[in-house]
């Protein structure tokens, strides 16, 4: 897996730097034929764990926000919690950087995998007891403003069963979002 994981690095750094034409066409349809490959979950999940260049860790977040999108059925349920965990543990690194495309990647990653994963009881109260700490509130503000965007996604497999049930869920969650929203309108005029 490492010398898949140098490849896309190395792939993904000559899509977004080369000005060889002919280079940059064989770095994308490698690139895209990645994308879709099992292995793609493992390997972007573990360039988002690295330190590399923002455009490398952009590709990566955006492929998993599209393998969440599209390719879903390819985990098992069993993998579901870890890549949730993943995800918020990418979110707690990016929320100290100025790498906001990526950030902004994994919180739609995050969204997505809300609406897909039946077994989060609780995402809401969990991601804002996660992320409810000063150095976090542009991170989490920036979720919550991207969470009820994907709701009505109409790339994600979802019946109006789902959707009802999601926004349920949600309006549950409202006296939770509205004592932190208090509280971090407490902590920002005092």
């Amino acid at each position: 897996m490492d010398s898949i994981k140098q490849t896309v690095i190395n792939a993904s750094t000559t899509f977004y730097s080369t000005q060889d034409q002919e280079q940059r066409r064989s770095a994308e349809q490698w690139l895209n034929d990645f994308k879709k490959s099992v292995n793609a979950w493992y390997v972007s999940d573990q360039i988002l764990h690295s330190d590399e260049n923002e455009q490398v860790l952009f590709f990566a977040a955006q492929t998993i926000r599209n393998k969440i999108q599209n390719s879903f059925h390819e985990l098992s349920a069993d993998s579901h919690e870890s890549l949730k965990n993943s995800l918020i543990q990418h979110l707690e690194k990016l929320s100290t950087s100025k790498n906001t495309t990526v950030q902004t990647q994994i919180n739609i990653a995050l969204s997505d995998l809300i609406m897909l994963m039946n077994s989060w009881h609780n995402p809401l109260p969990d991601i804002i007891q996660k992320f409810n700490k000063p150095e976090h509130m542009n991170t989490l503000t920036d979720f919550l403003t991207i969470l009820p965007e994907e709701i009505s996604n109409k790339r994600l497999k979802l019946g109006q069963n789902r959707r009802d049930q999601l926004r349920s869920l949600f309006s549950s969650s409202s006296p939770f979002l509205i004592e932190y929203l208090e509280q971090a309108l407490t902590q920002i005029f005092n």
